[in-house]
């Protein structure tokens, strides 16, 4: 049996026969209550609930739900409880729609679900928890996360497995799977990449596959932020064979290259050009070195052997016969240890450490000149830790965390002269909470929710007076936005809804007189100055 009591002391049981309600007072009662639970339900009608604050309760007396009542609906913040008294959910409410984040919690009091409404619609991040044992404590692990916009799923989405491991990350548009997904194994190796269109499945590639002896065989691929190609490699028992190809972020080709077995046979802008492979041999008939030559001119990848063949000393060259890397392989063709690379004038380009091909610890970046460009850590060929940029003149530009290859941390840009132009945080590869920029003698600061701009912003001028305000929701301009002269008196104020042109817009002078008003109707012009504008069908 339950219990719900009003702010008019009405307690009435739900299990009750409708004969036995003789009393106008009773009625009354059982109507408020009905009601009450038809708003908790989806129901946006009105009721007789006097407006301020407001209790409902459980059986044993103890309080179900508490909030605001404003013309007779929920309006700011609201919790609800589970029977015991452990909070369920709390969030604010605006005109009775959800609008904020919103927390839900287990029994066990910890979150379980983290969502964001905008007019009771989700947009922004709904984050989903599980519960874990580790190392014999319960810990609460990601389920899932995902972008929404207007109830739509958007962007990625990740999803992770009952051990708290990535298992699958989804690309959305409008709700619907479009680009790419990725299916993960136990080690958190992509093995499947699937393309959609609209939801449609349009192709579907088996990557990054092992054999039983866990010798890598076929295509491999590694991504940026699991959007675009960053590396694809072919292999033949662990070996490079086929077709190299390195991008950068923007999926402009960096380098290509054809191996066969191991060896480099031929840049891919250079196929037609026949290489030349000549061996060395010791005095028992040992092979002891091995490359390639055009004319003459050293090519490719070039070998020194180990008595054992276990250490490869190895140069690489380019077409024209100069070093552009040096460094250590092992039997299998993997890169280990310390390696050099260098520009075509021969300065070193980076240098750093490998493990099993994979980059690892400290590695360092060089201007053309020899000076710094940047340095940071590696933890398994991903940038993972503080990261920092020089500028050509050894000055500081920039410092940067990361996350298993995704910026993660906090983030300061400089000037040439050491002045801050951009600080704030990154979470997973997107901005997000308050960042601030000072462009010239400028200053723009607000807050960015998953990369996109959401919430208050505003610009000042060198002496910091305004110079504009409005907000934002997930990167839309929205509400009021205002321009100010120098002098601190409105210059312009703009209105939108979700990015779309709304209401009067209005310009003015220096002295507050209004220069021009422009009425729009979403997005479309309909009067300049009052006079109504005809609009061609």
């Amino acid at each position: 049996m339950i219990i719900m009591q009003s702010d008019h002391n009405c307690p009435i049981s739900l299990t009750f026969n409708f004969h036995q309600i003789k009393t106008d007072r009773m009625r009354r009662c059982l109507y408020t209550i009905l009601l009450s639970l038809v708003i908790f339900y989806g129901s946006q009608a009105q009721n007789d609930l006097d407006d301020g604050p407001t209790k409902f309760y459980y059986g044993n007396g103890q309080v179900s739900s508490e909030g605001f009542i404003k013309e007779g609906k929920p309006d700011g913040l609201w919790k609800t409880y589970y029977v015991g008294g452990q909070l369920k959910s709390i969030g604010k409410r605006n005109n009775f729609e959800l609008d904020s984040i919103w927390l839900f919690y287990n029994e066990q009091g910890y979150i379980s679900e983290e969502v964001s409404y905008l007019r009771g619609k989700k947009s922004g991040y709904t984050t989903k928890y599980q519960l874990l044992i580790k190392n014999d404590s319960l810990v609460n692990s990601l389920l899932s996360k995902d972008l929404f916009l207007d109830n739509l799923r958007e962007g990625q989405g990740k999803y992770y497995n009952g051990s708290g491991l990535l298992n699958r990350i989804v690309s959305y548009k409008n709700g619907k799977k479009h680009g790419l997904t990725f299916d993960f194994n136990s080690d958190s190796l992509i093995q499947i990449v699937y393309k959609y269109h609209n939801d449609f499945l349009i192709d579907r590639e088996f990557i990054n596959q092992s054999d039983d002896n866990g010798l890598r065989q076929g295509l491999w691929k590694s991504f940026y932020s699991y959007k675009n190609i960053r590396k694809e490699e072919n292999y033949k028992d662990n070996v490079l064979h086929g077709y190299y190809r390195e991008y950068d972020e923007r999926g402009r080709l960096l380098e290509a290259k054809f191996y066969d077995n191991g060896l480099v046979i031929q840049r891919e802008e250079a196929a037609d050009i026949q290489v030349e492979i000549i061996n060395q041999y010791d005095d028992n008939g040992k092979v002891i070195a091995s490359g390639g030559f055009i004319n003459d001119v050293a090519v490719g990848l070039h070998r020194e052997y180990t008595a054992d063949k276990s250490v490869i000393k190895i140069k690489e060259f380019n077409n024209s016969g100069q070093i552009i890397a040096d460094g250590i392989s092992d039997d299998k063709g993997q890169k280990d240890e310390y390696w050099k690379f260098y520009f075509s004038g021969g300065n070193i380009r980076s240098e750093g450490n490998f493990r099993d091909n994979k980059r690892i610890g400290l590695w360092k970046f060089y201007f053309p000149n020899k000076l710094l460009e940047q340095e940071g850590n590696y933890k398994n060929g991903l940038e993972d830790g503080l990261w920092t940029w020089y500028y050509p003149d050894g000055s500081l530009r920039r410092e940067e965390s990361y996350y298993r290859g995704e910026e993660d941390g906090m983030s300061v840009e400089y000037d040439n002269k050491g002045v801050i132009i951009a600080q704030g945080e990154f979470i997973e590869g997107f901005e997000e909470g308050e960042w601030i920029y000072k462009i010239g003698d400028q200053i723009e600061k607000g807050v960015y929710k998953a990369g996109e701009r959401d919430g208050l912003w505003q610009h000042f001028f060198s002496d910091e007076t305004i110079k504009f305000s409005g907000s934002f929701v997930q990167g839309y301009k929205n509400g009021r936005h205002k321009y100010y002269f120098e002098s601190g008196k409105l210059k312009e104020e703009r209105f939108y809804e979700m990015g779309v042109n709304q209401k009067i817009w209005r310009k003015y002078d220096d002295e507050g007189n209004i220069l021009l008003a422009l009425s729009y109707s979403n997005g479309i012009l309909i009067k300049i100055d009052g006079v109504r504008v005809n609009i061609e069908n």
